[in-house]
Formats: C-alpha cells, sequence, structure tokens
C-alpha cells in the first residue's frame, strides 16, 4: 500500500474518533447521496488491500457463498438469511448500504453488534454505519421472506462505503422458482339419468411453493353438485359451483377432491354433460383446468316391471289396484335391482338378447323405476303406484286358465339367437299377500308353491322363435281376483336363499335372458266354463276324464 494513502486514512481514523457526530452526519449526507450508485467509481488506490468483506447467503439455511454473478434459487415463502462479516485492520469508519423491491423481499429482522454501529430501516433500504473505533471483526445479519407474487426475479443491492466513498458493490440476484399448478379427473363417463355420478379431482405442483391454490367447479343445471370430500369452502345452494380452499402447496405435493353430483331424471341417452375444473393460485391467475364430459349411457339391461316398495323414492306400493285383490297389500315383489334400496334385488338381465329372450321384442332400461328406458318412461313409477308399465311383455300366450288345484299349462313364446340351453322359472302370487314366497297345499303337503316352475330347462329347436308348452303347474287359485305373475328366463338357475326362490335375482344381475312380469286377470276356470263347455260335442265330455290340458289347447 502507499504510504500517502496510509497516512491519510490514519488521519480521518484519529479525527473520526474525536468528531464522531460529525462523521456520522456526513456519512448520512454521503449514503443519500450514492443510493443509486450501482458500481465504485473514485476508489482510494489499494483500499480493498485494507479490509475482507465475507458475505453468505442462506436459503432455509443452505449456504450460498457470495460470487460475482450469483444467481440464488428461491421459493415463495422461503427465509433468506444474509450473513456479512467485515475484518478491518484500521478502526476507520465505514457502512453498508442496501436496496431492495419490498413487494418481492420482505424485510424481517437484524441483528448486529449496537456498541460499535447502528442500522437504519427504511422502505426498502437498509444502512449499516460502523463506528470508527470497532473491532477488527464485525457481523451483521439481516432476515428475508421471499413474498408470494408473480415476480421471477430480483435483485438485492449491497454497496461498502468507506467514508466517503464507494469502493465496492455486490449485488445478490434471486431467482423464484414458479408454482407449476396442473388438475386432472379420473371418473366413468357413462351416467344413468336420475341417479347420481362420481369423479375424483387430482391436483398438484411440480413447480416452486404456492402459498393460495384454490380449485373451482361450475356444474350445468343437468347435473347441479351434491356433495364432496372434503366438503367445499363455499358452493352455489343450486349447485351451480363450488370452492374449494386448498391454501398452501409446496412443490412435489397434491391431493384429491371426490365430489357427487346428481344427473337430472328425464335426460336422453347420449346427452353430454361437461363440467369444467379450474384450479386458480393466490392472485387468481388461472394455472390449469380439466373438462370432465359425462355422456348418458343408452338403456341397456332388463328389469321386471311388478310393484317393488324398495324403490328409489322411497315409497311403499300396493300390490292390487283396489277391487282387484286384497285391499291396501303392500308389494314386495323383488323388482328394482338397486341393492342400496334394500334386499332382495330384482332380477337384471345384462344382455337380454345375448342367447334367448321372451317374445320378440325386450325393452331395455337401466334400472325398473329410475333412468333411460326404450319406452321413454320406466316400469314401475312408485310416486304414483304404477306398475306393469313395460312395453313388451310379450312372452305369453293368452288367456291364461289357472283353475283351483288342478294342473295345467300355459305357453310361452321364446325367441333365440343361439341353440345354447336356458332356464326358466314361474312365480304366480296364489295368496295375493304381495310375495312369491308361500307355500300351499292342494292334495300333498306343499304341493302348490308360488314358485311353480323350478329351474325348467329350455333347449332351444331351432334359432327365431319358438312356442314353448309349459306344463306341470298347478294353481291354488281360490279366487278370481288378479293375480301377479313372473316368467324369468336366464343361463343360471334363480337364487334360492334361506328357502325357495322368491323372484329376486342374483347380486351381480344375470347374463342373458328375460324377465317378464304380468297382471292376470280372470283367471279362474270358472268364467270360461261355458266357452269349454261349447268346444266338445257333449257337456258329459268334462266328467269323462277328458284333461284338462287339452281343454286350454282348445280354447288359447
Amino acid at each position: 500500500m502507499k504510504k500517502t494513502n496510509i497516512l491519510i486514512l490514519l488521519a480521518i481514523s484519529i479525527l473520526s474518533l474525536i468528531l464522531v457526530s460529525g462523521t456520522l452526519a456526513a456519512a448520512s449526507a454521503s449514503r443519500n447521496a450514492v443510493l443509486d450508485a450501482t458500481t465504485p467509481d473514485d476508489q482510494p488506490e489499494d483500499v480493498q488491500d485494507m479490509y475482507t468483506w465475507n458475505k453468505v447467503i442462506y436459503v432455509n439455511e443452505v449456504p450460498y457463498p457470495w460470487e460475482p454473478q450469483i444467481v440464488i434459487p428461491v421459493q415463495t415463502s422461503d427465509t433468506v438469511r444474509i450473513v456479512d462479516t467485515v475484518l478491518f485492520d484500521l478502526p476507520v469508519g465505514y457502512s453498508i448500504i442496501e436496496r431492495w423491491i419490498p413487494e418481492e423481499l420482505m424485510y424481517e429482522d437484524v441483528a448486529y453488534d449496537p456498541a460499535f454501529s447502528e442500522v437504519t430501516v427504511g422502505d426498502g433500504t437498509l444502512e449499516w454505519v460502523v463506528f470508527p473505533g470497532h473491532s477488527y471483526e464485525m457481523v451483521l445479519t439481516k432476515w428475508f421472506h421471499v413474498e408470494p407474487c408473480t415476480w421471477e426475479e430480483t435483485i438485492l443491492h449491497e454497496d461498502f462505503y468507506i467514508f466517503p466513498d464507494l469502493v465496492e458493490s455486490r449485488p445478490v440476484t434471486f431467482q423464484k422458482q414458479q408454482p407449476d399448478l396442473w388438475i386432472d379427473a379420473t371418473y366413468d363417463p357413462e351416467v344413468t339419468a336420475g341417479q347420481p355420478a362420481y369423479f375424483t379431482l387430482n391436483y398438484g405442483n411440480n413447480g416452486g411453493n404456492e402459498v393460495g391454490v384454490t380449485i373451482s367447479n361450475t356444474f350445468p343445471a343437468e347435473a347441479p353438485f351434491s356433495s364432496s370430500d372434503p366438503p367445499p369452502y363455499e358452493q352455489e345452494p343450486d349447485g351451480a359451483w363450488a370452492l374449494w380452499n386448498i391454501g398452501e402447496l409446496p412443490g412435489g405435493d397434491g391431493g384429491s377432491i371426490d365430489v357427487t353430483i346428481e344427473i337430472q331424471a328425464g335426460l336422453l341417452p347420449s346427452t353430454t354433460i361437461d363440467i369444467w375444473d379450474y384450479i386458480f393460485d393466490h392472485v387468481g391467475i388461472e394455472r390449469d383446468s380439466v373438462n370432465i364430459q359425462f355422456h348418458v349411457q343408452e338403456p341397456t339391461y332388463d328389469l321386471g316391471d311388478a310393484p317393488d316398495s324398495t324403490n328409489h323414492f322411497g315409497t311403499p306400493m300396493t300390490a292390487y289396484a283396489p277391487g282387484g285383490g286384497p285391499p291396501g297389500t303392500q308389494a314386495n315383489y323383488p323388482t328394482v335391482f338397486d341393492p342400496l334400496m334394500g334386499l332382495p334385488q330384482g332380477p337384471l338381465h345384462l344382455i337380454p338378447k345375448g342367447k334367448s329372450w321372451l317374445g320378440p321384442n325386450v325393452s331395455l332400461e337401466i334400472e325398473a323405476d329410475i333412468g333411460s328406458d326404450s319406452d321413454l318412461w320406466n316400469n314401475i313409477y312408485p310416486p304414483g303406484d304404477s306398475p306393469d308399465l313395460d312395453g313388451f311383455d310379450d312372452g305369453l300366450i293368452h288367456p291364461v286358465l289357472l283353475p283351483h288345484c288342478v294342473p295345467t299349462q300355459l305357453t310361452l313364446e321364446i325367441s333365440s339367437a343361439t341353440l345354447d340351453a336356458m332356464y326358466f322359472n314361474i312365480w304366480f302370487d296364489w295368496n295375493r299377500d304381495g310375495d312369491w314366497r308361500d307355500q300351499n297345499t292342494c292334495s300333498i303337503l306343499n304341493d302348490a308353491s308360488e314358485w311353480v316352475i323350478q329351474n325348467g330347462i329350455y333347449i332351444p329347436p331351432s334359432t327365431g322363435s319358438n312356442t314353448y308348452k309349459v306344463y306341470g303347474i298347478l294353481p291354488f287359485n281360490t279366487s278370481n281376483d288378479p293375480i301377479w305373475m313372473r316368467v324369468t328366463l336366464s343361463e343360471q338357475p334363480a337364487p334360492a336363499i334361506g328357502g325357495p326362490a322368491d323372484g329376486r335375482g342374483p347380486a351381480q344381475g344375470y347374463l342373458f335372458g328375460e324377465t317378464e312380469d304380468y297382471y292376470l286377470e280372470n283367471t279362474n276356470i270358472t268364467l270360461y266354463l261355458p266357452l269349454i263347455l261349447k268346444s266338445f260335442s257333449s257337456p258329459s265330455a268334462w266328467h269323462l276324464g277328458v284333461p284338462f290340458t287339452d281343454l286350454i289347447d282348445r280354447i288359447q
């Protein structure tokens, strides 16, 4: 170092020790004059040989020693600690002046030795003034908070002064990693009119920390919001939208929301339902979205149409219309398939025309009482106590004659696409008590069961339409009141749980076949006796042992 410079600095130091206050005032004026400076202009020759300035920047306690053109990665809400250590051979006064953008870096705290220095903090500025006569080692520590704005890069300017000159600048560049928010959904696109539908929103952050995530859904009138887990922060009462406040979402984190909507009844098959989901950052900028598309499925199943009190409306149904049977008898025929409505489940055929079916046609539906139906109305309508609405119960040949305790027969029309064998089962509600569970006795105990035909085997003689006579029916028909009958054609036996089969279907449904229910009237033979007698040359034929099945053949 040149001797002249050393003598000058020693003189300044001695004078500063005598007139500290005057020196500080001069330093303050100098600070104001150089706040906008970024590079030193008139450095005393060899002055940097007199001190050592060490700077380490800690981001969440990860150290970054300062070096020229340093760029430090940060994320929103990170804590930045900057430690300046100055080693000075001579006890002259000096200062560090700092400038930053407070909307991007928020000042939190500072630590220093108040015996030999002072700190002044302003809006985006800090000045550390070290008095002459200081210790050899002086340390200044500052804390900042990385603010959650949309900025990507900010600079902390730090300038070192030896009164009155700017001798060195050490800018610190912070580069903030932006959040990368995403959202998608998992769901079954096929839905049923009149039934709930479900989807799961999945979301996450592949970028930097985000402090205020929100997710918003809009729902059309055809599919309003019903509920979710977790529940929304806010929602429209009519289900038009819902809002979830996720809050802070660090990089690499995510979550999910299970949402339930209500598909409105009466929607036509193939109706498309669009639901939009959006994810926003803390300033309300949309970062990603997903479109959920549901399609109201075409009806593809077959079910019965006997009245069922375990329905989706929660409305008890009566078995027989007023004057048509025992008054007020509750209908307990298993028709509705949905097990959530109660057991037993009604029979459901997944592919009705896959092998053989009853009659020429099958009306297809999703469920017995709700959802899409090829008839444009459901098989049963519980609010109106209206059963027997299936449009194609066409497999039973009429009339059906059921003389009490006299063996009889009936005739079915069956259509076949294959020659595979099928099971067929038939039930009659002989005592008209609203179910098909009972046993009755004509001559032998329980010989007149309501499960009339039990897993009979039908082997199609050919594909196409065939007529099939069913023998072995023993009616227990003491009344001429209407009676409910069920015929089920299926690829597997009827399930019998805890007793005789009662018309229910298997828990997973039948794969093939069809179920048809009939509300039969005037089945007692006494009404047809005059017609039967006319069909023979002599009335005595009845008494001469003519088989009753032959009489039915004459009538049908």
